[in-house]
């Protein structure tokens, strides 16, 4: 009888102790392993299991790029919480997602980006899967979801042109499949001045949706690269600013209306040879209506000051 009580108490311990040590060990293995499994090096500082909450702590982050020293995409920490008694009813539900300081650095090179190696090439071979029945009874729903402080950086070699959002914030309070309503909004600033706001509800009996968009000082010198494959411009100044409301049919992707004010002001054009050629203080629109599908383009006013 005490035989009995000695394995059960052993196999406790056991148990405990792997439990215990898991996250230490998965830690480990990820570390150890990382440049087999998707050709990088990861760092990760802290790594926790919350059994009782069903919940992923992982802190101090880094995927680094090929040459190991210079970082890819990093993290301060990402917390989710998963519902696992929801699977009973074919439902993925999430009480809470957190991901804090995300940074990103994507970086082009003619057709080529820094993420390219990382993307493993399609199998031919491999057979289609009918998934018609599974995508019927497949359910997700994610609570609060917090994207804070993000950064992302683009660079483009052959354009010499770099872009960087700094401040991102992403707060959707439900993110939901198969249910009636979602609602998601988006911050970050764009350059040292220009602000973003993207707030955006989606209406999935109905398929419909409509999104707010509102910019602010968004200097728009950082087109100049682009428009040299157009134009012989030595630069572009101005800034963009715009109060939009998008309103769209997930149905039928060209049935896209849209209203609002959009502006430009302090514009600068200059030539090839650094000659200003043209300018104005302020272009004013009014949107009352712009309908892709019917190619419908309704501008209510257009003011021009000092050109």
């Amino acid at each position: 009888m005490k035989k009995r009580y000695y394995i059960l108490g052993g196999l406790s311990l056991l148990l405990f102790i792997l439990f215990f040590s898991l996250s230490t060990l998965v830690k480990n293995w990820v570390i150890n392993n990382s440049e087999k499994l998707i050709g990088r090096k990861v760092q990760i500082g802290e790594l926790h299991f919350n059994y009782a909450r069903v919940a992923l702590q992982v802190k101090e982050l880094v995927v680094y790029e090929t040459n190991k020293v210079d970082s890819f995409i990093s993290f301060q920490e990402l917390y989710i919480n998963f519902n696992p008694w929801m699977l009973t009813s074919n439902e993925y539900n999430f009480s809470e997602i957190r991901l804090v300081t995300p940074k990103i650095s994507v970086i082009q090179d003619n057709n080529v980006f820094n993420f390219t190696s990382m993307i493993p090439p399609k199998d031919s071979t491999e057979a289609e899967v009918d998934t018609t029945e599974s995508k019927k009874i497949l359910k997700f729903t994610i609570h609060n979801l917090l994207l804070d402080n993000g950064e992302v950086k683009y660079a483009n070699i052959q354009k010499k042109s770099d872009v960087k959002l700094n401040k991102l914030r992403l707060n959707l309070p439900l993110l939901a499949w198969d249910n009636e309503k979602s609602n998601m909004g988006v911050e970050f600033l764009l350059g040292e001045k220009g602000r973003v706001n993207i707030n955006g509800t989606v209406d999935n009996i109905n398929q419909k949706y409509q999104i707010d968009l509102k910019t602010d000082s968004i200097d728009i010198q950082m087109a100049t690269n682009y428009l040299k494959d157009y134009l012989e411009v030595t630069s572009v100044n101005g800034f963009l600013g715009t109060d939009l409301k998008i309103v769209g049919d997930m149905s039928d992707l060209l049935n896209i209306a849209i209203n609002g004010t959009s502006s430009v002001s302090k514009f600068e054009l200059t030539d090839g040879d650094s000659n200003k050629i043209m300018a104005l203080d302020k272009l004013s629109v009014n949107i009352a209506e712009i309908n892709l599908k019917d190619s419908r383009f309704n501008f209510s006013k257009i003011e021009v000051s000092e050109p």
